[in-house]
């Protein structure tokens, strides 16, 4: 997960389609509004940039896996 936070505003944007402070907020309405928690390996910030990955890139459930070292 820290390889979003780490990489720059562009690699940011290609990769969620959103800069890391629209992102933030993002995530900051979803565990507020939308009732999204942190579970015991995935935090609410990893559980959007997946979902974020597959909408963006049409990515598959095997590529994300890979891409964010998940099980299934």
């Amino acid at each position: 997960m820290n390889k979003l936070f780490l990489v720059s505003e562009a690699d940011c944007i290609s990769n969620l389609r959103m800069d890391r402070n629209c992102f933030g907020r993002l995530c900051f309405l979803m565990r507020e509004l939308g009732g999204l928690v942190d579970h015991r390996y995935v935090s609410v910030e990893e559980q959007v940039s997946m979902f974020l990955s597959i909408l963006a890139h049409h990515k598959k459930n095997k590529v994300v896996k890979f891409d964010y070292l998940r099980p299934g």
